[in-house]
């Protein structure tokens, strides 16, 4: 979904897949090319995104920190302090979002769609950041 909403953008998505299959699919489906995943780690991107569920339980990275020459990095995965990924990037200097954001951006338009009204957004941040503390049963 996010390759298919960059692509709307008019960007030039790259997909790298461990998984050829599927990342064929994704491909061709964001008007995307596919490349090898140890290439991709090679080349330099404007936005580099993690899109699979690596960092979910605060393993090693989803590519090697060399990768990491994006303008802007975001992982769809959140985790209560961030995943290995967002802060590897904000290490580097790099601007970066982690899945929170995505989840939060979500839920704002939802509310928007479902009721018409503007969505109370600080309120659902709130809401979202108490979620993840740890012992209250958040992701990570």
């Amino acid at each position: 979904a996010a390759a298919v909403g960059l692509a709307g953008a008019g960007a030039r998505v790259i997909i790298a897949a461990r998984r050829l299959r599927p990342g064929r699919a994704a491909a061709r489906i964001s008007r995307g090319i596919l490349v090898p995943f140890r290439e991709a780690a090679r080349r330099s991107h404007e936005i580099l995104l993690n899109a699979t569920p690596v960092g979910s339980k605060g393993e090693a990275l989803p590519v090697p920190a060399r990768a990491l020459k994006a303008r802007l990095v975001g992982d769809m995965v959140y985790r209560r302090g961030g995943t290995p990924l967002v802060r590897a990037a904000r290490e580097r200097g790099l601007a970066a979002f982690g899945g929170e954001e995505v989840l939060l951006a979500q839920a704002v338009e939802q509310f928007r769609l479902f009721t018409g009204r503007k969505a109370p957004e600080e309120v659902m941040r709130r809401a979202l950041l108490r979620a993840l503390r740890p012992g209250r049963g958040g992701a990570g």
